[in-house]
């Protein structure tokens, strides 16, 4: 988060603010560690070799 807040900065006729890019970047971790394990716990369940249990 802290180059993407580093070249958003100028983008965005804003300066780099190192404080703000890293709690962007916590909260979006933490967004992402929440919902992640949701979306790839609904596997789908076929026939073919890789989804039996051995």
């Amino acid at each position: 988060m802290m180059v993407v807040g580093f070249i958003a900065g100028p983008l965005t006729q804003n300066s780099f603010n190192p404080m703000q890019s890293l709690i962007v970047g916590v909260v979006f971790g933490i967004l992402f560690a929440a919902i992640m394990p949701t979306i790839t716990a609904h596997s789908r369940k076929d026939q073919t070799k890789f989804s039996k249990l051995k």
